[in-house]
């Protein structure tokens, strides 16, 4: 079964090719979609990894990292 099944692919030479290019395409749209993801997850934690400082102190309202809002003396 894996013989004549073996032998219709590699028989036809441009199905077999097309069949080649297709996985290659999806491969390198996975593989680009995997380095946005890592790209934007390494963008979005630079602003904590590139501070040294031993404890941070926010307001426990903040959503984001990037939203600054200042706490009050009185707290």
């Amino acid at each position: 079964m894996n013989y004549v099944a073996l032998k219709m692919l590699f028989g036809d030479r441009a199905k077999y090719l097309m069949l080649l290019c297709g996985l290659g395409f999806a491969v390198m749209l996975i593989v680009q979609q995997g380095s946005i993801f890592w790209g934007l997850m390494m963008w979005s934690q630079a602003s904590i990894t590139n501070v040294n400082v031993p404890i941070w102190v926010t307001d426990p309202g903040i959503a984001q990292v990037d939203e600054v809002k200042p706490i009050a003396d009185t707290a």
